[in-house]
């Protein structure tokens, strides 16, 4: 499974993202799908980057590969703090912007974006999976 590891910081956003994108291109992924992926993993690690490591800097993994069926499957893995986003409840959208509580949109976007979402805390890591639809 293709992968790459860098600092938690946002700074490394665009390299990680890049990585994504250079995957799914040479893999022949709908050009009309990369930009929905390119933003579900945005939010996953955007998360990562501002709540895994509370007491200073860390690490992000991502990995990418292909099933037989063409589904994409992403994996982003860190080491912080345990955050379980499948089971975390969703926002009330219908709720008043001005009363709602602030965050959670980026999970709701994952999820929408996502064809399954699978998380996993073993080994001291946060698994967050994500599985992509790849069929054209």
């Amino acid at each position: 499974m293709p992968r790459i590891e860098g600092p938690a910081e946002l700074d490394q956003l665009e390299s990680l993202l890049g990585f994504v994108t250079g995957f799914l291109q040479e893999r022949g992924a709908r050009p009309d799908r990369i930009p929905g992926i390119q933003l579900a993993v945005e939010e996953a690690l955007v998360n990562v980057f501002n709540y895994a490591y509370p007491d200073g800097k860390g690490v992000v993994e991502l990995r990418i590969d292909t099933q037989e069926d063409g589904d994409i499957v992403l994996e982003i893995v860190d080491w912080g703090v345990p955050f379980d986003m499948v089971s975390a409840p969703e926002p009330d959208l219908n709720e008043d912007v001005d009363h709602r509580k602030v965050g959670g949109l980026g999970l709701v976007l994952i999820r929408k974006m996502a064809k399954k979402v699978r998380y996993l805390r073993e080994y001291q890591q946060n698994k967050l999976t994500l599985i992509f639809d790849g069929r054209a």
